[in-house]
């Protein structure tokens, strides 16, 4: 699939549909937006527990959240001078999610993790 705005209809067995549109950008699951800032997870995909590494310049605070598809929280860290986070997969449930370091209100990496 490419990036762009993707037309979605669902239809019930009652015949109710609901259409929307959706802005869907397919990365390479890894985005630093800024030179200095970078997300590594290992293993990844994974299906026990999974490693965020976490490497930044800035010395501000900054937060790390992993968000579902739907752009829901579902965990969030204060970032402090530990580089590395455990992660729990079976805390999750089976999909993917991204991992965003984010600075104020601005993310300055964005990675994917897939939990089998």
């Amino acid at each position: 699939m490419q990036s762009g705005t993707y037309h979605v209809t669902i239809t019930d067995f009652n015949n109710c549909t609901l259409v929307d549109s959706v802005f869907i950008d397919f990365t390479d699951g890894e985005e630093n937006i800024f030179e200095n800032e970078s997300i590594n997870i290992y293993p990844n995909p994974t299906t026990n527990e999974a490693f965020i590494e976490i490497k930044s310049g800035k010395n501000e605070k900054l937060k790390l959240k992993i968000f579902d598809l739907q752009g829901r929280v579902i965990k969030e860290f204060n970032y402090s001078k530990s580089n590395i986070y455990k992660i729990n997969a079976i805390d999750f449930a089976q999909g993917v999610y991204f991992i965003k370091l984010i600075s104020g209100n601005t993310d300055v990496a964005v990675s994917k993790l897939i939990i089998q």
